[in-house]
């Protein structure tokens, strides 16, 4: 280009030189440059990734990535994610070119604008007779062959027909008139695709269509500001009898236009659509009933008419509002959480000449409850969301698949990974997520064999080992269980692995003593709380209620439970809870008023609705910014933030790097030396150089912890723990001191409730004094401490042998013995 202007303001002597010159150096510059530059940056650009297709196209550069350590296919077009084959992309996909079929009461031929990987039109040529597809890029072959599977084949179906141009143009040079018109189009924020979003556009789109015709159209949220509203409006301008369509949890919506009011008549759906679940791939991919079908309805058009109610926006060919607000913001989140606070049912639209059956109401209920949920979670990145949706499907006995794929359960990636083992045995990666897929669904025998297969090909994995030990956990070999937990958080001490560890540890000792004291309300309890706090409702749930169930006389524990159906939004358990404890306690007002509160919440779905509405809050106004006494909480400095970050930077095996770590540590320490009442940097701090084996340190930094706030007593403990680590690290004799500093490190342990850690501890020292009572004694407890009552009661044995009368092993042996005896026999 810069030769360009010196050739044609050369005199006619020199021109010839400069054009010369010209040739020379672009063909310099065309032979210099790498045969497969384009390729070689998309794969920089996801190195993690496999390329599975590449074509450097007339109209795009084309990409099928295969991210082989998550789980799923993408495809790009000039580098803008267009499909993949996660659940809910092919879920939606599927709904796109099936769902205009089945609400036409005899479609035969179809449009559809932008082929994509195929996905609807694989669909949707299953039951039309014919499909014309329209696409401005001629090169899909490839792609389609990559998701095969997905859009079953569609291009060698003798009913499909590819037309090469772009959507609008094809509409408006062709006169024909179709019974339906599908548009598949890319982000409406995009600068190719606004045009399919206008009210001119949909007008065309209209015309295009036969009298009884039908249209169906993608779009996505969140987008920012008005857009969706923008969006909606200029959709319902055009076709009044409008329904809105979300694969719930995710972004991929669809926009529905009837001619008539939308009226699902249950059976001739249910007999249209049953040959369709395996035929056009649903079933596949989680869809495998109606009710589940249908359970992707969000609005109707009176949904949409009271959300839209005294809004006139629409988006033209001449002010496109979409393209102009591109960056996501949090009024942009609030506007589509609209479309969950104006949720309608299905119900209210299903013909009432085919009433459906008797439990398709409760089932849809059901439904419509999880579709709430997940969609607030996704869009607020709230996850405890998505655990109350599974106990919503759980208690209505529902298999939900897009619940276990926001649980990372998902049936498709249990798919993915089971080809690429296929093809990939020594995949590190694919056998771990493989076996956490088999763990989060029950199958624990499968788990345990993958993450064997893990740590067989590499022994550091920390990911499949604490996976390993949470499935040891679960079949109840505890040994086993908190052996695999302690290795782990020696192996990469990250603050999430640590606060895992700690969590699970607590699980083991409740299970230890419950598989003593199998009826013990209290122990029952303590395990829902166990589970709860690590964000596990469902199981949190199931344990509070059987508690409750155990409890008798014990009203706290269903006081407890009634106060979490009330925190979850379990409203129908939260009136029976509350009505309960009103019986009980008739002279409590407050109970009696949270009874009448919640029965009527219940009976009344208007009010419901209302209440409900009053706890959706975008992402920017859910952490309330004042404490309980009204007082704004402290700031931590930066430096805690980098910190933090820096101390969970792992590799995608799980592994810390212990130069990360010490990075964290120091820089926790300068933020206690900036702002020295920062306590939670002098815990972190000291935590990690502990991990690091620098004891010394950590012990300095308790001190200092100690000094600034010496009425708290961890700090303390912490601090003399650390001491007798340190002095610990310099006695390398065996012998009886040793023996002192192993118990006494061992009692710093049980102080701060880490028992596991301190029996190693004692188990040493008795194997070197074997004959000091007083350390069995100590053995014993901690034991009993831990859930181990066996090894409790066997210790004290051995004190009471070495010192008769002893009061503490006596009294062990008096607590424990008999349910040691029974457990027995």
């Amino acid at each position: 280009a810069a030769f360009l202007p010196l050739a044609a303001s050369a005199g006619p002597r020199r021109r010839p030189a400069w054009s010369a010159a010209f040739v020379v150096v672009a063909a310099a510059m065309f032979l210099a440059a790498p045969p497969q530059l384009f390729r070689g940056l998309f794969q920089d650009a996801h190195p993690n990734a496999d390329i599975l297709y590449y074509k450097e196209g007339k109209v795009a550069n084309i990409l099928v990535y295969d991210f082989k350590k998550l789980g799923y296919k993408d495809f790009h077009l000039n580098a803008v994610n267009e499909a993949s084959s996660r659940l809910w992309h092919v879920q939606l996909f599927k709904m796109l070119g099936l769902l205009p079929t089945l609400v036409h009461d005899n479609p035969s031929d179809a449009l559809m604008v932008a082929f994509g990987a195929g996905m609807s039109a694989g669909a949707c040529v299953r039951n039309v007779e014919s499909l014309d597809c329209v696409d401005l890029n001629p090169d899909i072959a490839g792609v389609a062959a990559a998701y095969t599977r997905e859009n079953l084949d569609v291009i060698n179906q003798p009913n499909f027909r590819q037309i090469i141009n772009d959507g609008r143009n094809a509409l408006m040079l062709s006169p024909r008139k179709y019974s339906l018109i599908i548009s598949d189009a890319t982000n409406p924020k995009m600068l190719d695709s606004w045009t399919l979003y206008s009210r001119e556009f949909y007008q065309l789109v209209k015309d295009r269509l036969k009298p009884d015709g039908v249209f169906c159209q993608w779009t996505l949220i969140p987008l920012p500001g008005e857009s969706i509203k923008v969006i909606l409006n200029t959709f319902r301008s055009v076709f009044p009898h409008m329904s809105f369509w979300a694969i719930y949890g995710s972004t991929q919506v669809l926009m529905l236009g009837t001619p008539e009011r939308l009226a699902i008549d249950y059976d001739d759906l249910k007999r249209r659509l049953e040959p369709l679940f395996e035929d056009a791939g649903l079933a596949e991919f989680g869809v495998d009933s109606v009710e589940k079908f249908l359970s992707f309805f969000l609005l109707g058009e009176d949904g949409v008419a009271r959300m839209l109610a005294d809004y006139d926006r629409v988006s033209t060919d001449d002010l496109p509002y979409a393209q102009f607000h591109i960056d996501q913001d949090v009024a942009g989140i609030d506007n589509c959480l609209d479309l969950v606070r104006y949720q309608e049912s299905i119900r209210d639209y299903m013909r009432p000449t085919s009433p459906p059956p008797p439990s398709f109401a409760e089932t849809m209920t059901a439904y419509e409850d999880i579709a709430r949920r997940l969609n607030i979670g996704f869009l607020t990145n709230n996850r405890l969301k998505y655990a109350e949706a599974a106990v919503v499907a759980a208690d209505a006995g529902l298999d939900d698949a897009n619940v276990a794929h926001m649980l990372n359960y998902c049936p498709e990636k249990k798919r993915h990974f089971q080809t690429r083992l296929a093809t990939h045995p020594d995949d590190v990666t694919a056998h771990n997520w493989l076996g956490n897929i088999y763990l989060l669904a029950g199958e624990y025998e499968k788990a345990e064999k993958e993450f064997n297969a893990t740590l067989a090909l590499k022994p550091d994995h920390a990911f499949a080992r604490i996976n390993l030990a949470m499935t040891h956990l679960a079949t109840r070999e505890y040994d086993s269980a908190v052996a695999g937990f302690l290795a782990v958080r020696e192996l990469s001490p990250t603050k999430r692995i640590l606060q895992t560890v700690a969590h699970q540890l607590d699980k083991v000792r409740i299970l230890r003593k419950l598989a003593y004291q199998p009826e013990s309300a209290e122990l029952v309890r303590d395990f829902g709380i166990a589970y709860y706090n690590e964000g596990n409702l469902l199981d949190a749930i199931r344990a509070y209620r059987r508690a409750a169930e155990l409890s008798g006389d014990d009203q706290s524990i269903l006081y407890n439970l009634a106060l979490i159906s009330e925190s979850h939004e379990f409203v129908s358990d939260a009136a029976r809870l509350y009505g309960e404890l009103s019986a009980e306690f008739p002279g409590d007002p407050s109970l009696a008023a949270e009874s009448t509160h919640f029965t009527v919440l219940s009976q009344d779905p208007a009010r419901l609705r209302e209440w409900l509405n009053t706890h959706i809050e975008p992402p920017e106004t859910q952490r309330d910014s004042t404490s309980e006494s009204g007082e704004k909480p402290e700031e931590h400095p930066p430096t805690c933030d980098q910190a933090l970050a820096i101390w969970n930077d792992v590799d995608p095996d799980g592994a810390a790097d212990p130069i990360n770590l010490r990075r964290a540590a120091e820089l926790y320490e300068q933020s206690t030396r900036a702002k020295p009442n920062d306590l939670h940097a002098y815990a972190d701090a000291a935590v990690i150089f502990e991990a690091l084996n620098d004891f010394d340190r950590a012990a300095r930094i308790w001190r200092s912890a100690a000094q600034a706030r010496p009425d708290l007593a961890v700090f303390s403990l912490n601090l003399r723990r650390l001491e007798s680590l340190a002095e610990l690290d310099r006695v390398q004799t065996d012998g009886v001191e040793r023996a002192a500093l192993l118990r006494q490190v061992a009692g710093h342990f049980r102080a701060i409730n880490e028992p596991e850690r301190a029996l190693e501890y004692l188990r040493e020292s008795v194997a070197m004094v074997p004959d000091r009572a007083l350390v069995w004694l100590d053995l014993a407890e901690t034991a009993a401490q831990a859930g181990l009552y066996g090894e409790a009661v066997a210790a004290a044995d051995r004190a009471l042998m070495l010192q008769p009368g002893l009061h503490g092993a006596a009294a062990i042996k008096d607590a424990l013995g008999k349910m040691v005896d029974q457990s027995a026999g």
